[in-house]
């Protein structure tokens, strides 16, 4: 619904006229509330202000319309983008439509509720809410309910989960032709099928998104798409084809999609030598709130003062590039925490409930259990006990192993940053930025450093880097590099190699390890993998 602000009056219109010849169906709810209810789709900003101006109003309505101008107020944040911070006003706007018969606003409270412990971070009981709207709801608002389940499996990594829901919001836009859902859920296809490294179907995806955004002739959506296969033909090595797609994607290019073009561009700008288009497109980055995007132009602006030779402005930017990098890494943790911490508030929350609904059950046969035989009773009594030592005992086993993985995984964190801390910190590490700074290559004395270096801080590295595969000298050296968080360009400095042969020896040690085409990063990956 977001994308539809170009046919903004038509609906504006359509929604008043509507509004005005349906009064008598909802003849308890204001005009004013049905009007900012049908803005909070095309123009979320104007039913945020509409709803402002009805607060004091709203004080002496019944508690019916008190409810829905709530349960509005979230709706139309929700549209705006604004994030949620609490679930203290969606809770009991969801008690009270759970109470009446008015399913269609009880769909809409899960489905905020949703919205709105997803902003939390509680995957579960987003997940749960969301379940709850699709089982109350008609088909019309079915596929946002797999999108945004979609999402949240996505955020886990669980891209096979996140596939089939975003596949189901395909297939229900696709019924009603919902052309802009259609567009969007197959960029998040494509988004799940990238991420288990399916390209071809990732090529195709987008290109039948491509179809359809040219079709529609709205031209956010065909920037949108060509923002996304510039990133796809980049990263496969098809720079003509992404110089085409940057091409469309610019002109109408807003949001976040923006940042994600320039990065593209920016890098095969480098690659071609254009460091002042580069440049450019690099400190426009910096613009961007995402911290990622600050740390890749970061990455970029250090490459570029490298190639100039401006050693203390590249060492100004990689500093940043440093400082970025380690918010990122704690940011990262922090989030595996809370989502620890979730699941295992998640399942007390699901246990409670269970507990109570248990109790209810009892006091209802302890009525029964007083006018039957005394045998019942106790039977009764044995059989509580016994199911309240084994819930009991499973929940406490429950516990116990959340919190060991809990911990397990921030020692692990603990133990990564620390060994990254010491590559980073140690006199190899400094001399070779010296050399990068002097533009000078690394001896063989600078080789075995590094090896001592990973002896002492990694020691399983070594012998798991010689087992993947028989490397040459040079390939040896490179992959060494690349586990000293040196990059590629700057790897080429150091062993006398141009940049485009680095990128050849990764992809041809990937290809050599594993049997199958990837790109140079994948290696890098498969690197940084070892003796963690």
């Amino acid at each position: 619904m977001k994308y539809l602000g170009k046919h903004s009056a038509w609906l504006l219109t359509a929604a008043v006229v509507i509004l005005l010849s349906c009064q008598h169906h909802t003849p308890n709810y204001p005009r004013e509330l049905l009007l900012a209810d049908s803005l909070a789709y095309v123009h979320p900003d104007s039913s945020i202000a509409l709803l402002e101006s009805l607060e004091k109003r709203m004080a002496s309505e019944p508690e019916a319309i008190k409810m829905y101008y709530e349960l509005l107020r979230i709706k139309a944040a929700d549209k705006a983008y604004i994030l949620h911070k609490t679930d203290s006003l969606i809770i009991p706007i969801v008690d009270y439509y759970e109470k009446t018969e008015d399913q269609e606003r009880l769909s809409e409270a899960y489905y905020y509720a949703g919205r709105i412990y997803r902003d939390l971070g509680d995957a579960p009981r987003a997940i749960s809410y969301l379940l709850k709207s699709k089982e109350t709801e008609s088909e019309k608002i079915n596929p946002a309910i797999y999108a945004q389940i979609g999402e949240i499996y996505f955020d886990q990594s669980l891209y096979p989960e996140a596939l089939q829901m975003y596949s189901e919001a395909y297939r229900l836009d696709s019924i009603v032709n919902d052309t802009i859902g259609m567009i969007l859920d197959l960029r998040d296809i494509a988004f799940a099928h990238r991420m288990q490294h399916h390209t071809e179907i990732t090529q195709k995806t987008l290109l039948q998104a491509e179809r359809l955004a040219l079709l529609s002739d709205d031209k956010e959506m065909i920037s949108l798409v060509s923002s996304q296969l510039a990133g796809f033909y980049s990263r496969n090595g098809k720079e003509e084809e992404a110089l085409k797609q940057i091409e469309k994607a610019l002109p109408d290019a807003g949001g976040a999609d923006r940042f994600s073009i320039y990065d593209t561009y920016a890098n095969i700008l480098l690659r071609r030598g254009d460091t002042e288009g580069a440049r450019t497109y690099f400190e426009r980055m910096l613009q961007s709130d995402d911290l990622q995007i600050q740390v890749d132009a970061y990455s970029g602006l250090t490459q570029l003062a490298g190639l100039e030779h401006r050693a203390e402005e590249g060492l100004r930017y990689f500093n940043k590039y440093r400082l970025l990098s380690d918010s990122l890494s704690r940011m990262a943790a922090a989030e595996s925490v809370n989502r620890m911490n979730a699941l295992y508030n998640y399942q007390q929350y699901k246990q409670e409930a269970a507990d109570l609904k248990i109790q209810n059950q009892r006091k209802q046969m302890l009525i029964i259990g007083l006018i039957c035989a005394s045998i019942v009773l106790l039977t009764l009594i044995i059989a509580y006990f016994s199911i309240r030592r084994i819930q009991m005992k499973h929940r406490l086993e429950k516990v116990q192993g959340l919190l060991r993985e809990h911990l397990e995984k921030q020692v692990k964190q603990e133990e990564l940053a620390q060994k990254e801390d010491a590559i980073m910190n140690s006199p190899i590490a400094k001399r070779l930025q010296a050399c990068i700074e002097d533009d000078k290559p690394m001896t063989e004395a600078d080789v075995s450093d590094i090896e001592s270096l990973f002896g002492e801080v990694i020691p399983s590295f070594l012998p798991l880097l010689r087992q993947l595969a028989d490397m040459s000298p040079l390939e040896y050296q490179v992959s060494l590099l690349l586990r000293m968080n040196i990059s590629p360009i700057h790897i080429a400095s150091l062993v006398l190699r141009h940049k485009s042969t680095i990128s050849a020896i990764r992809r041809s040690l990937y290809k050599r390890t594993t049997g199958k085409d990837g790109s140079p990063a994948d290696w890098d990956n498969i690197i940084h993998s070892l003796g963690i």
